[in-house]
């Protein structure tokens, strides 16, 4: 089953939610473990900060349960596995790193927006969410940051 609706979310759209239903509403930073930890969407969650379970959604080796379950376990909310929810995702503008040869490379960390995009793909096909919204432009919002 695929969900209602995706869309873009702007940043008051965002802090709006959050107020509004806080309690179905899965916020997910798909930045790098540090960039989040430096800065972060207040009630969000960093997609994946081990780097197995990166390279397993990239080689499509993570099961639509167990990715669903990984975002579920990392929520600093109290959802209940039942409930359909709002999905929020949100990264950084890609910056270029290094040569092409060492993005190429199964070792080298993957772009953010690539991280948000296969992660939207693959949830997009769940019937775990009413809505996968995007936050649109670049992250930097200082009224909804936990710093």
């Amino acid at each position: 089953m695929t969900v209602l609706d995706t869309v873009t979310l702007s940043s008051c759209g965002l802090a709006a939610l959050i107020r509004e239903a806080p309690d179905t509403t899965l916020i997910v930073d798909c930045r790098g473990f540090t960039e989040y930890n430096e800065s972060h969407v207040r009630h969000s969650m960093n997609a994946f900060f081990s780097k197995l379970i990166r390279r397993r959604l990239f080689e499509n080796k993570l099961d639509d349960n167990c990715l669903i379950h990984q975002l579920m376990s990392c929520s600093t909310g109290c959802m209940k596995m039942d409930e359909k929810l709002d999905l929020v995702l949100y990264a950084e503008e890609d910056k270029p790193r290094g040569n092409k040869r060492r993005i190429a490379s199964c070792n080298a960390p993957e772009s953010t927006a690539k991280i948000m995009r296969v992660l939207r793909e693959r949830l997009e096909d769940t019937d775990k969410f009413r809505s996968v919204m995007v936050l649109e432009g670049m992250f930097f919002f200082p009224f909804i940051m936990n710093l």
